[in-house]
Protein backbone atom coordinates (compact mmCIF):
# COMPACT_ATOMS: atom_id res chain seq x y z
CA UNK A 1 0.00 0.00 0.00
CA UNK A 2 2.81 2.42 0.83
CA UNK A 3 4.46 1.77 -2.52
CA UNK A 4 1.22 2.41 -4.40
CA UNK A 5 0.64 5.65 -2.51
CA UNK A 6 4.17 6.79 -3.33
CA UNK A 7 3.61 6.13 -7.03
CA UNK A 8 0.29 7.97 -6.92
CA UNK A 9 1.94 10.99 -5.34
CA UNK A 10 4.82 11.03 -7.79
CA UNK A 11 2.86 10.57 -10.99
CA UNK A 12 -0.24 12.64 -10.29
CA UNK A 13 0.91 15.60 -8.23
CA UNK A 14 4.66 15.89 -8.71
CA UNK A 15 5.63 19.59 -8.48
CA UNK A 16 6.28 21.10 -11.89
CA UNK A 17 9.88 21.84 -12.78
CA UNK A 18 10.84 24.81 -14.98
CA UNK A 19 11.15 22.55 -18.03
CA UNK A 20 7.52 21.54 -17.55
CA UNK A 21 6.14 25.08 -17.59
CA UNK A 22 2.87 25.12 -19.46
CA UNK A 23 2.64 26.79 -22.83
CA UNK A 24 -0.39 28.39 -24.43
CA UNK A 25 -2.64 25.83 -26.15
CA UNK A 26 -3.07 25.86 -29.91
CA UNK A 27 -6.52 27.42 -29.54
CA UNK A 28 -4.99 30.65 -28.25
CA UNK A 29 -7.62 30.83 -25.47
CA UNK A 30 -6.58 32.79 -22.36
CA UNK A 31 -5.66 31.01 -19.14
CA UNK A 32 -8.12 33.04 -17.05
CA UNK A 33 -11.14 35.11 -18.05
CA UNK A 34 -13.39 37.38 -16.01
CA UNK A 35 -16.67 38.09 -17.77
CA UNK A 36 -18.86 40.98 -16.62
CA UNK A 37 -17.96 40.52 -12.95
CA UNK A 38 -19.99 42.51 -10.45
CA UNK A 39 -19.45 42.28 -6.70
CA UNK A 40 -21.84 44.10 -4.37
CA UNK A 41 -21.58 44.55 -0.63
CA UNK A 42 -24.76 44.86 1.44
CA UNK A 43 -28.26 43.93 0.38
CA UNK A 44 -30.51 46.03 -1.77
CA UNK A 45 -33.70 47.10 -0.02
CA UNK A 46 -32.53 46.74 3.57
CA UNK A 47 -32.65 49.96 5.51
CA UNK A 48 -29.28 51.74 5.70
CA UNK A 49 -27.64 48.84 3.84
CA UNK A 50 -28.13 49.50 0.17
CA UNK A 51 -26.08 47.29 -2.11
CA UNK A 52 -22.90 48.99 -3.33
CA UNK A 53 -20.87 47.68 -6.23
CA UNK A 54 -17.18 47.30 -5.34
CA UNK A 55 -16.64 45.83 -8.82
CA UNK A 56 -19.02 46.68 -11.63
CA UNK A 57 -19.18 44.69 -14.90
CA UNK A 58 -15.43 44.03 -15.06
CA UNK A 59 -14.06 41.91 -17.91
CA UNK A 60 -10.40 40.93 -18.32
CA UNK A 61 -8.31 38.13 -19.84
CA UNK A 62 -4.96 36.78 -18.67
CA UNK A 63 -2.84 34.86 -21.16
CA UNK A 64 -0.42 32.02 -20.53
CA UNK A 65 2.84 33.42 -19.16
CA UNK A 66 1.46 36.97 -19.18
CA UNK A 67 1.67 39.60 -16.44
CA UNK A 68 -1.49 41.70 -16.31
CA UNK A 69 -1.40 44.75 -14.08
CA UNK A 70 -4.57 46.12 -12.47
CA UNK A 71 -3.93 49.73 -11.48
CA UNK A 72 -5.95 52.47 -9.89
CA UNK A 73 -6.30 54.56 -6.78
CA UNK A 74 -7.15 53.15 -3.35
CA UNK A 75 -10.78 52.11 -3.09
CA UNK A 76 -11.23 51.55 -6.81
CA UNK A 77 -12.05 47.85 -6.34
CA UNK A 78 -8.71 46.23 -7.20
CA UNK A 79 -8.48 43.96 -4.15
CA UNK A 80 -12.12 42.89 -4.43
CA UNK A 81 -11.49 41.91 -8.04
CA UNK A 82 -8.31 40.04 -7.01
CA UNK A 83 -10.18 38.05 -4.35
CA UNK A 84 -12.85 37.17 -6.88
CA UNK A 85 -10.28 35.94 -9.41
CA UNK A 86 -8.63 33.79 -6.73
CA UNK A 87 -11.93 32.25 -5.63
CA UNK A 88 -12.00 33.87 -2.18
CA UNK A 89 -15.11 35.88 -3.01
CA UNK A 90 -18.22 34.93 -4.97
CA UNK A 91 -19.42 37.49 -7.54
CA UNK A 92 -22.90 38.96 -7.43
CA UNK A 93 -23.11 38.42 -11.17
CA UNK A 94 -20.79 37.44 -14.00
CA UNK A 95 -18.28 34.60 -13.97
CA UNK A 96 -14.62 33.61 -13.87
CA UNK A 97 -13.27 30.96 -16.22
CA UNK A 98 -9.99 29.10 -15.73
CA UNK A 99 -8.69 27.18 -18.74
CA UNK A 100 -12.11 27.54 -20.35
CA UNK A 101 -14.07 26.16 -17.39
CA UNK A 102 -16.36 28.25 -15.19
CA UNK A 103 -14.86 28.22 -11.69
CA UNK A 104 -16.58 31.16 -9.98
CA UNK A 105 -20.10 32.44 -10.53
CA UNK A 106 -22.98 33.84 -8.54
CA UNK A 107 -25.05 30.68 -8.17
CA UNK A 108 -22.34 28.34 -6.85
CA UNK A 109 -19.47 28.18 -4.40
CA UNK A 110 -16.12 28.99 -6.08
CA UNK A 111 -14.20 26.02 -7.45
CA UNK A 112 -11.04 27.83 -8.56
CA UNK A 113 -8.35 25.11 -8.44
CA UNK A 114 -5.61 25.58 -5.87
CA UNK A 115 -3.19 22.88 -6.95
CA UNK A 116 -1.83 23.83 -10.39
CA UNK A 117 -4.46 26.56 -10.43
CA UNK A 118 -4.60 30.04 -8.90
CA UNK A 119 -2.81 31.25 -5.78
CA UNK A 120 -2.84 34.68 -4.15
CA UNK A 121 -0.08 36.54 -2.30
CA UNK A 122 -1.40 39.22 0.06
CA UNK A 123 -0.14 42.69 0.85
CA UNK A 124 0.81 42.04 4.49
CA UNK A 125 2.65 38.73 4.98
CA UNK A 126 2.81 39.35 8.73
CA UNK A 127 -0.94 38.92 9.01
CA UNK A 128 -1.20 36.01 6.58
CA UNK A 129 1.53 33.82 8.16
CA UNK A 130 0.85 31.95 11.41
CA UNK A 131 3.08 33.63 14.04
CA UNK A 132 3.19 30.48 16.21
CA UNK A 133 4.44 28.16 13.48
CA UNK A 134 7.90 27.93 12.01
CA UNK A 135 8.28 28.58 8.32
CA UNK A 136 9.18 24.95 7.70
CA UNK A 137 6.13 23.60 9.53
CA UNK A 138 3.80 25.88 7.54
CA UNK A 139 5.23 24.69 4.22
CA UNK A 140 5.38 21.04 5.26
CA UNK A 141 1.75 21.09 6.35
CA UNK A 142 0.64 22.43 2.94
CA UNK A 143 2.67 19.79 1.11
CA UNK A 144 1.37 16.98 3.34
CA UNK A 145 -2.32 17.94 3.56
CA UNK A 146 -2.64 18.45 -0.18
CA UNK A 147 -0.48 15.40 -0.93
CA UNK A 148 1.87 17.36 -3.15
CA UNK A 149 4.95 15.23 -2.46
CA UNK A 150 5.66 11.91 -0.70
CA UNK A 151 6.18 12.16 3.06
CA UNK A 152 9.87 11.36 2.88
CA UNK A 153 10.41 14.22 0.40
CA UNK A 154 8.83 16.97 2.51
CA UNK A 155 12.06 18.40 3.92
CA UNK A 156 13.74 18.39 0.53
CA UNK A 157 10.79 20.16 -1.10
CA UNK A 158 10.66 22.79 1.66
CA UNK A 159 14.34 23.52 1.08
CA UNK A 160 13.72 23.76 -2.67
CA UNK A 161 10.87 26.23 -2.19
CA UNK A 162 13.00 28.43 0.06
CA UNK A 163 15.85 28.39 -2.45
CA UNK A 164 13.45 29.40 -5.22
CA UNK A 165 12.61 32.59 -3.35
CA UNK A 166 16.20 33.34 -2.35
CA UNK A 167 16.11 32.22 1.28
CA UNK A 168 18.58 29.86 3.02
CA UNK A 169 17.39 26.49 4.30
CA UNK A 170 17.90 27.68 7.89
CA UNK A 171 14.83 29.91 7.57
CA UNK A 172 12.69 26.77 7.87
CA UNK A 173 13.45 26.67 11.59
CA UNK A 174 12.38 30.23 12.47
CA UNK A 175 9.05 31.95 13.03
CA UNK A 176 7.78 34.81 10.84
CA UNK A 177 8.35 37.44 13.54
CA UNK A 178 12.09 36.70 13.39
CA UNK A 179 12.21 37.67 9.72
CA UNK A 180 12.23 41.05 8.02
CA UNK A 181 9.23 42.22 6.00
CA UNK A 182 10.94 41.32 2.76
CA UNK A 183 11.82 37.85 4.02
CA UNK A 184 8.25 37.30 5.19
CA UNK A 185 6.98 38.21 1.74
CA UNK A 186 9.42 35.72 0.20
CA UNK A 187 7.98 33.04 2.49
CA UNK A 188 4.46 34.00 1.39
CA UNK A 189 5.54 33.60 -2.24
CA UNK A 190 7.12 30.22 -1.42
CA UNK A 191 3.84 29.12 0.17
CA UNK A 192 2.01 29.99 -3.04
CA UNK A 193 4.59 28.16 -5.15
CA UNK A 194 4.09 25.01 -3.06
CA UNK A 195 0.87 24.42 -5.02
CA UNK A 196 2.68 24.66 -8.38
CA UNK A 197 0.20 27.31 -9.56
CA UNK A 198 -0.43 28.28 -13.16
CA UNK A 199 -1.36 31.82 -12.10
CA UNK A 200 -0.39 33.98 -9.12
CA UNK A 201 -2.43 36.99 -8.01
CA UNK A 202 -0.07 39.46 -6.30
CA UNK A 203 -2.10 41.99 -4.33
CA UNK A 204 0.03 45.07 -3.52
CA UNK A 205 2.84 42.76 -2.40
CA UNK A 206 5.50 45.49 -2.09
CA UNK A 207 3.51 48.49 -0.88
CA UNK A 208 4.47 47.89 2.78
CA UNK A 209 8.19 47.41 2.07
CA UNK A 210 11.16 49.77 1.82
CA UNK A 211 12.07 50.91 -1.68
CA UNK A 212 15.24 48.78 -1.92
CA UNK A 213 13.37 45.68 -0.74
CA UNK A 214 10.54 46.41 -3.15
CA UNK A 215 12.93 46.14 -6.07
CA UNK A 216 14.24 42.79 -4.83
CA UNK A 217 10.75 41.30 -4.45
CA UNK A 218 9.65 42.58 -7.86
CA UNK A 219 12.75 41.16 -9.51
CA UNK A 220 12.09 37.84 -7.77
CA UNK A 221 8.50 37.76 -9.02
CA UNK A 222 9.59 38.54 -12.57
CA UNK A 223 12.32 35.87 -12.44
CA UNK A 224 9.89 33.23 -11.15
CA UNK A 225 7.35 34.15 -13.81
CA UNK A 226 9.83 33.61 -16.61
CA UNK A 227 11.51 30.55 -15.10
CA UNK A 228 8.32 28.69 -14.18
CA UNK A 229 6.08 29.95 -16.98
CA UNK A 230 3.67 31.56 -14.52
CA UNK A 231 0.92 33.98 -15.36
CA UNK A 232 0.64 36.90 -12.93
CA UNK A 233 -2.11 39.36 -12.05
CA UNK A 234 -0.35 42.26 -10.33
CA UNK A 235 -2.54 44.57 -8.25
CA UNK A 236 -0.83 47.92 -7.68
CA UNK A 237 -1.37 51.65 -7.41
CA UNK A 238 2.26 52.30 -8.37
CA UNK A 239 2.60 53.11 -12.05
CA UNK A 240 6.39 52.62 -11.95
CA UNK A 241 5.90 49.05 -10.70
CA UNK A 242 3.34 48.42 -13.43
CA UNK A 243 5.69 49.77 -16.07
CA UNK A 244 8.51 47.51 -14.86
CA UNK A 245 6.67 44.19 -14.76
CA UNK A 246 3.44 44.19 -16.73
CA UNK A 247 2.77 43.21 -20.34
CA UNK A 248 -0.73 44.74 -20.26
CA UNK A 249 -2.64 47.04 -17.92
CA UNK A 250 -6.26 47.33 -16.82
CA UNK A 251 -7.11 50.67 -15.22
CA UNK A 252 -9.83 50.71 -12.53
CA UNK A 253 -11.82 53.73 -11.41
CA UNK A 254 -14.69 53.64 -8.94
CA UNK A 255 -15.30 49.89 -9.36
CA UNK A 256 -15.12 49.89 -13.17
CA UNK A 257 -12.37 49.02 -15.64
CA UNK A 258 -12.08 52.10 -17.82
CA UNK A 259 -9.12 51.18 -20.03
CA UNK A 260 -7.23 48.03 -21.06
CA UNK A 261 -4.20 47.82 -23.31
CA UNK A 262 -0.52 47.07 -23.58
CA UNK A 263 1.64 48.74 -20.96
CA UNK A 264 3.34 50.89 -23.59
CA UNK A 265 0.07 52.09 -25.08
CA UNK A 266 -1.67 52.78 -21.75
CA UNK A 267 1.28 54.63 -20.23
CA UNK A 268 2.49 56.21 -23.46
CA UNK A 269 -0.81 57.19 -25.08
CA UNK A 270 -3.61 56.85 -22.51
CA UNK A 271 -7.09 56.99 -23.99
CA UNK A 272 -9.16 57.66 -20.86
CA UNK A 273 -9.10 60.95 -18.96
CA UNK A 274 -8.75 59.11 -15.64
CA UNK A 275 -5.63 57.29 -16.86
CA UNK A 276 -4.19 60.63 -17.94
CA UNK A 277 -4.94 62.07 -14.49
CA UNK A 278 -3.26 59.10 -12.78
CA UNK A 279 -0.11 59.55 -14.82
CA UNK A 280 -0.09 63.31 -14.30
CA UNK A 281 -0.24 62.78 -10.53
CA UNK A 282 2.89 60.60 -10.38
CA UNK A 283 5.83 62.61 -8.92
CA UNK A 284 9.20 62.59 -10.64
CA UNK A 285 12.56 63.96 -9.52
CA UNK A 286 14.20 66.47 -11.83
CA UNK A 287 17.72 65.37 -12.76
CA UNK A 288 18.86 68.99 -12.85
CA UNK A 289 18.04 70.15 -9.34
CA UNK A 290 16.57 67.15 -7.54
CA UNK A 291 13.24 68.94 -7.18
CA UNK A 292 10.03 66.98 -7.37
CA UNK A 293 8.13 67.57 -10.60
CA UNK A 294 5.14 66.07 -12.36
CA UNK A 295 5.18 63.87 -15.40
CA UNK A 296 4.58 66.14 -18.39
CA UNK A 297 1.55 65.26 -20.48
Amino acid sequence: MKQRRHLWYGRSLRPRRPAEAERAPDTGAPLLQAQNLTVCYGRAGRRHRLAEAAVNSASINVGYGECLGIVGESGSGKTTLANCLAGLLRPTSGQVLFRGKVVNEAARAPTVPRVQGVQIVFQDPGSSLNPRRTVGSVLREILAVHRLVPGNDLTERVGELLRQVGLPAEVAGVRPAQLSGGQQQRVAIARALAFSPRLVVADEIVSALDASVQAQILNLLDTLRRRLGLSVVLITHDMAVARQLCDRLAVMRQSEIVEVGTTDSVLGSPAHDYTKALLAAVPRLSAANGQETRIPR
